[in-house]
């Protein structure tokens, strides 16, 4: 029954992610991929205008199922036209490469049983949560996890996958899947750019494919179930838009540009520094290169404002203007700060610091919260901090290092007059700028860095410039990549999912997990703990999964036989049990009671298939290395083309 309904997701996905958008813009005469893409972006758009709509106006979640027949009801009616955008190789290969990476992801999040790396915790059963309020209609004032409240996070995302949801079941399992599928779209947006980074870099689209494929960054923001990439979609397809719109002086790409970035900051507040540049750089061409422009300047204002207003308007009716801003998780972080008489300025400056250089150059630096007793865990943990928060290795071991030394061979071309100099210098403000930018937002102290934070899009970029130069880099180093990416995939990747797919196994085998209960009189109180092997995080997120049954089965048992000196922690366990209950009933919409108690994921799903499931990645794996391979031999564009191909110059 779940494979069903989740086949019927995955088609819900593939036509409402296009079809609605597609029938307003097939008429423009945009590039096939500038179609498919910027059809995307409007499709969610519209899907989460229609979402929230019907949550704002308290409609039943299941008015959202008219959408779904009305998007059946155009795919049909515009068939011919899909067909025809389709036939062009220029979508055709993006959409087979979105094809094999969603089976790869698939395979990645079919192993995941519990969520770790790093001190990484909470946002996963955040985001379940958010999304539940949407499909549900819980009241806006809905307390949500950690301690939140709704407008602590844009809701983009969460009311077009509650969406899906309201149609096809709220498992866990099924909005994992809603979610990676929404943030894979990023690929597209790679795709997109590859010709803007590279002359002749749409050859690169397979290379593109492999070094994502092998890139730890990539993999568990597609696993993790939070809004990042989806985000960062919306950052490259307003930056793809926007050049597009100054290299051909058209108003229309240039109003989708910032819509684009606007919807972005629906997604996660994230993208605001690359709108911030993108904002910038049009003030100043506005003012240096033509004319002002009123009416293109008051729609592509207009659009934008319209569209962030829809949430925050709402959240200013429900909250006001106070609870709105300041319910913001990096006000809070900076308050906290600010709070505890640490220097803002001096956050700022030390993250950017620590961003840059990774966290294993630095030996003032103490990791004692990923200390535990599994080796295996510990190497993990080490070099999730690498790759996940650090801007250079979040491109690949090597790759960071290859995309500094094409950005270092773009400085001397970027001072001429030409119209790829100018591009050039575009794309080398874009970087320093949103990389400073984006680390001064955020709120956080992160000693081992935060480009996990805003930097996502950053990373994509330096990915697809490297994918889209592959050809003109130096045999030895096309070769240093390859085998770099070896390492990611088997370090970064699959070990990391390795360790996720481990949980407590029947049979008499030893717990990995082992939920403790401790009562401390007087007064007889409690605690539940999990101890495990692995790392105190990778411990809460299993304690965050199995809470509610675990309280469930530990009140029962204490009803059947509950020792004299026990008897006030009975109490307080059967007082837990039923606050639980309340609390799922009045933030949950009553999700627990109606699973049993029991949140499961994919991977415990297909736990029996497990080991088959890693040796078809592990097949797939060869495939991409094998694509690296045919490139690094010099297969493909002729060597006399790629030494004047892409931003070196």
């Amino acid at each position: 029954m779940l494979a069903l309904r989740i086949a019927v997701l995955l088609g819900l996905l593939a036509v409402g992610s296009v079809v609605p958008g597609f029938c307003l813009l097939r008429r423009l005469r945009w590039r096939p991929l500038e179609l498919l893409c910027g059809s995307i972006g409007l499709s969610l758009i519209l899907i989460y205008l229609v979402s929230f709509g019907i949550y704002a106006a308290g409609l039943p979640p299941t008015a959202n199922l008219a959408l779904s027949v009305l998007n059946l009801v155009l795919l049909v009616a515009t068939r011919r036209d899909w067909a025809r955008m389709v036939r062009s190789p220029a979508v055709r290969r993006p959409l087979l490469l979105f094809g094999c990476l969603l089976i790869w992801a698939l395979l990645a999040l079919s192993l995941v049983r519990h969520y770790a790396g790093g001190g990484w915790g909470g946002d996963w059963l955040e985001h379940f949560q958010r999304t539940l309020v949407f499909a549900h209609g819980l009241p806006p004032n809905t307390p949500i996890v950690p301690g939140y409240t709704l407008p602590a996070r844009p809701p983009l995302m969460n009311a077009v996958a509650a969406h899906f949801l309201a149609q096809v079941g709220d498992d866990f399992e099924l909005f994992s899947i809603s979610f990676l599928f929404l943030n894979l779209s990023a690929v597209l947006g790679c795709a997109l750019l590859l010709k803007s980074l590279a002359r002749r870099g749409g050859r690169g689209i397979w290379v593109l494919g492999a070094l994502l494929a092998c890139n730890p960054l990539l993999i568990q923001s597609l696993t993790y179930t939070w809004t990042k990439l989806l985000a960062a979609f919306y950052a490259l397809l307003g930056l793809a838009l926007y050049l597009a719109g100054w290299r051909r002086s058209d108003p229309g790409r240039t109003v989708s540009a910032f819509g684009a970035l606007a919807a972005g900051m629906l997604v996660h507040f994230s993208i605001a520094p690359y709108a911030l540049v993108v904002l910038g750089h049009y003030t100043l061409r506005q003012l240096r290169e033509r004319p002002v422009r009123w009416p293109e300047l008051a729609r592509a204002g207009g659009v934008a404002v319209a569209l962030l207003a829809t949430w925050f308007g709402f959240a200013t009716a429900q909250f006001g203007v106070e609870g709105t801003v300041t319910a913001n998780t990096t006000v809070i972080a900076s308050r906290h700060l600010s709070q505890a008489g640490a220097s803002n300025l001096a956050k700022m400056i030390l993250n950017l610091f620590d961003t840059v250089v990774p966290h294993p150059l630095r030996t003032d630096l103490r990791l004692d919260f990923i200390s535990q007793a599994s080796a295996a865990g510990y190497v993990r943990d080490y070099l999730f901090l690498c790759w996940q928060t650090n801007l250079i290795l979040a491109m690949g071991t090597i790759g960071g290092l290859a995309v500094l030394y094409l950005l270092i061979r773009a400085l001397p071309d970027a001072r001429g007059p030409s119209r790829w100099s100018r591009q050039r210098r575009f794309w080398l403000g874009l970087a320093a700028l949103s990389a400073c930018i984006g680390v001064i937002v955020v709120g956080e102290r992160e000693p081992t860095g935060v480009a996990h934070v805003t930097l996502q899009p950053l990373v994509l970029l330096g990915v697809s410039l490297l994918a889209a130069s592959f050809a003109a880099l130096p045999a030895a180093l096309r070769w240093t990549i390859l085998a770099a990416c070896l390492v990611d995939f088997g370090l970064g990747v699959f070990l990391h999912h390795h360790l996720q797919n481990a949980e407590n196994r029947a049979g008499g085998q030893p717990d990995l997990f082992r939920p403790v209960v401790e009562v401390s009189p007087p007064g007889n109180r409690y605690t539940l703990e999990v101890h495990s092997d692995l790392s105190r995080t990778a411990a809460a997120n299993w304690l965050m999964k199995h809470r509610h049954r675990l309280v469930q089965d530990l009140a029962r048992t204490l009803e059947r036989s509950e020792p004299a000196a026990l008897a006030g922690a009975g109490a307080s366990v059967r007082a837990l049990a039923r606050r639980l209950e309340l609390e799922d009933e009045r933030q949950w919409a009553g999700w627990y009671r109606r699973h049993g108690g029991r949140l499961s994921f994919l991977g415990d799903r297909l736990e029996r298939w497990s080991w088959q499931l890693r040796l078809a990645w592990l097949a797939l794996l060869v495939a991409a290395l094998a694509v690296l391979a045919r490139a690094a031999v010099g297969r493909g564009a002729p060597r006399r083309a790629a030494r004047s191909e892409g931003l070196p110059g």
